[in-house]
């Protein structure tokens, strides 16, 4: 029976990604309604009260280029339908993570996408957190680490408190078939 249902789940997603079905659109690429894309920003600026004249001048940069990002970011539309069915009710339990730079270009590129992906699946700004890791590595948001911290931007995506998967600098297709494809791993 538990393979019957994978199946099932399997052609249930098939249908979608094949544009079978219904047309409903469901991909919210306004810009009007940006909580987690605003959230990022808002941890970004907050650098320019606090941090010292590098990381100030960083997150300037960062901030300069981050609307630009969001913005030419297009989420491919069967991709985001395929998440919506997987999460269903529980995007609301989506935890992202993420560790970046303010300093680092695969920062500057990646996480503003991230962000207009999570903004168009209606992620909760509550569930979205940004870390900044300074250009040595050795600080997180201002506070010294044990250990020198690895690539950024890392991102973790967790759902119902357990890890669905991570992504280091880069993902390995775009951030929703990511997201998609740790999700498939979760459920079968």
């Amino acid at each position: 029976m538990n393979v019957l249902n994978r199946w099932l789940k399997y052609v249930l997603l098939l249908v979608v990604v094949a544009g079978c079905g219904s047309k409903k659109q469901v991909l919210n690429t306004s810009n009007t309604h940006m909580p987690v894309y605003t959230k990022l920003n808002n941890t970004v600026k907050s650098v320019l009260q606090q941090g010292d004249a590098i990381e100030k001048e960083n997150a300037q940069i960062f901030l300069g280029n981050m609307r630009k990002q969001y913005e030419s970011y297009q989420p491919k539309e069967e991709v985001m339908e395929s998440l919506s069915l997987f999460l269903g009710n529980n995007v609301t339990s989506l935890k992202v993570e993420v560790w970046g730079g303010n300093w680092c270009p695969d920062t500057h590129e990646g996480v503003p996408a991230l962000s207009k992906v999570l903004d168009v699946m209606g992620v909760e700004p509550a569930n979205f957190t940004y870390h900044r890791v300074n250009r040595d590595k050795n600080k997180i948001d201002g506070k010294n680490i044990k250990s020198a911290f690895g690539a950024v931007p890392t991102v973790r995506f967790e759902l119902n408190g357990k890890l669905l998967g991570e992504v280091v600098e880069f993902p390995t297709k775009s951030w929703e078939e990511d997201m998609v494809n740790f999700l498939e791993k979760a459920a079968f």
